[in-house]
């Protein structure tokens, strides 16, 4: 049900924030470091005379201070160090350019990092090559590449390797093919029990199946492991950290949602470099519906990391905690940037700021053009302008990038309905990409049946297929989520729709009532196309709450009138005098 908060739910979920997929945890563990960069120690100089010694004690010393940098997520530091390699012509065992764009990927330099690895591979390949593309089709979104790239290294490798197999189910959730997401982990509890990625999948799956008890007995099993990767680069210490991670969404799942944020607060300064903390918490205080403190963290997180100009530019005031920031960061974090103003878009479009929000999404897209939801804060606030031709345009835009994502086909498939005329010839079939879109999430909820992301995606395209509506599910999300924001205001709605009013302005009560112009436009539409009086006035008073001024009346009257001829019109058509 209602598009607009279905899209807000869906962005909130990301991140791609990659989260976004199989909610916000994924992103945070895609780094693949310790595979990707486990040989860098076996560098080999050829023999040299005397007075080569102080050059190589050099290379050594530079590739210790890219090793412990990558450790910190300090990719600034560890770029200097390649380059300053470069500089003395020092040898490692791959060409300095396959971790040159082992950074790229990391600071989201996606065309870059794959440009890279493709002027590699003709005349230097081998399957970790394979990985690594993989990894970063991966991030572009473009799943099915990263597929075909995983599929082939595993029937050149087998099995041998966990990073392969962790990652094939990464991306295997993200397009909803559950089955092959189980299989991934079934390959690495058989061929690689005690290994981290093995148990760290082991705890995302039961995760996704609320199964707490085990989750809980895999992370006290994995924190009392002594973990040492391959060349001895990453330690128990790194991993410990994404144990916080893990704990926090367990207590999100469980919805202990500010606990969940002190234990993201809790982890340590020692990792102010770390990107996925900032947006994980940035997206926990949104899904809270505490989106005065979001702002100021995805203010904070822009200017961290290297946004200060673009923020500057569209005039944005920096947080005071930005201005004695330590080490603020020199290279710009294109991917973690693009998410954080993304949210910002989204932040500005809920309160109305239409022009704002369009702004933040460009700029978002600029900088990373990959960013999905940044395509569908543009398309939203475009709609909400009137300007249906560019809404639709973005949208397809965005689709372009990443077509697995279901929130931006359900608004594409709402807009096309609405305006058939203004899809442009040739432009994908809404119907039949919601048919797709349906058949990924049955399979999702078939095999993980408690997981809240694949059930509120399996209702809502089957609302926007018209099979059924979505109030189910928000009855049963309401009861296990009832600190959940999106959650609890697709219950509020369904109870204002059978007339329960009262309860459901008490439900948006509990979230201060924060202006969220796109549901209240959303709510209004489902009054008009149920020809239900009790969602007018439902809207009505919401409207009264978030635009007392009354700035908005040009923006919301189209919307009202439609809802108000559609309900008399139906009023019309019930009488008695319509009848004789």
């Amino acid at each position: 049900m209602l598009r607009s908060r279905n899209k807000s739910a869906n962005r909130f979920s990301r991140v791609s924030i990659c989260i976004i997929a199989a909610f916000f945890l994924a992103s945070l563990f895609s780094t693949g470091c310790a595979d990707t960069l486990k040989n860098i120690r076996f560098y080999r100089p050829e023999p040299a005379p005397p007075d080569q010694s102080e050059l190589d004690s050099k290379a050594e010393e530079l590739i210790n201070i890219y090793i412990d940098s990558v450790k910190r997520w300090d990719y600034d530091s560890a770029m200097d160090a390649l380059d300053e390699l470069t500089a003395i012509n020092a040898r490692m065992y791959y060409p300095l350019d396959f971790y040159r764009s082992f950074l790229y990927l990391r600071l989201g330099k996606y065309d870059e990092s794959l440009e890279l690895i493709n002027l590699l591979s003709p005349g230097y390949f081998n399957t970790d090559f394979l990985q690594a593309r993989a990894e970063i089709y991966k991030s572009m979104r473009r799943y099915d590449e990263s597929v075909g790239d995983l599929e082939k290294f595993i029937t050149a490798t087998g099995t041998e390797k966990s990073y392969p197999l962790y990652l094939y189910r990464q991306v295997a959730m993200e397009i909803g093919n559950a089955d092959k997401a189980k299989e991934m982990l079934d390959l690495l509890v058989r061929n690689h029990p005690l290994d981290r990625y093995t148990l760290f999948c082991r705890i995302y799956e039961a995760l996704d199946n609320r199964d707490f008890a085990t989750a809980e007995d895999v992370m006290q099993r994995l924190a009392s492991m002594r973990i040492t990767d391959e060349g001895g680069m990453f330690d128990s210490e790194f991993y410990s950290v994404y144990l916080i991670f893990a704990r926090a969404r367990m207590a999100y799942e469980q919805g202990e949602i500010d606990r969940a944020i002190d234990i993201l607060k809790a982890i340590p300064d020692s990792w102010e470099y770390m990107t996925g903390a900032w947006t994980t918490l940035a997206w926990v205080e949104m899904a809270h519906g505490r989106f005065a403190e979001a702002k100021i963290l995805c203010l904070e997180g822009i200017a961290r990391f290297g946004g200060t100009d673009h923020l500057i530019n569209l005039g944005y005031q920096l947080p005071a905690s930005t201005t004695d920031m330590k080490n603020p960061t020199r290279f710009l974090r294109h991917d973690t940037v693009a998410s954080l103003f993304a949210n910002l878009g989204m932040l500005e479009l809920m309160e109305g700021n239409i022009d704002s929000a369009i702004s933040c999404a460009e700029t978002a897209l600029s900088i990373n053009y990959y960013e999905t939801s940044a395509y569908e804060v543009k398309s939203s606030a475009l709609e909400l302008k009137g300007d249906i031709d560019g809404a639709i345009s973005v949208a397809i835009s965005g689709l372009t990038k990443n077509k697995y994502s279901g929130s931006l086909i359900r608004a594409y498939a709402e807009l096309a309905k609405s305006a058939p005329a203004a899809v442009p010839q040739g432009s994908p079939s809404a119907e039949s990409m919601l048919s797709d879109e349906m058949k990924r999430c049955e399979n999702m909820c078939r095999v993980y049946t408690e997981n809240l992301k694949a059930r509120m995606d399996f209702a809502l395209v089957r609302e926007a297929l018209e099979i059924e509506d979505s109030c189910g599910f928000y009855q049963w999300a309401s009861e296990l989520f009832p600190e959940r924001y999106d959650v609890m205001t697709g219950h509020a709605v369904c109870l204002a729709e059978s007339g329960d009013i009262e309860p459901a302005l008490i439900v948006f009560g509990k979230f201060n009532y924060f202006p969220d112009i796109p549901i209240l436009v959303a709510i209004y539409k489902r009054a008009e196309k149920k020809k239900n009086a009790n969602l007018l006035e439902f809207a009505n008073h919401l409207r009264q709450l978030y635009d007392p001024e009354r700035r908005l009346d040009s923006l919301l009257e189209p919307f009202i009138t439609g809802a108000i001829k559609a309900i008399e019109s139906a009023s019309d058509s019930d009488s008695p005098d319509s009848e004789t």
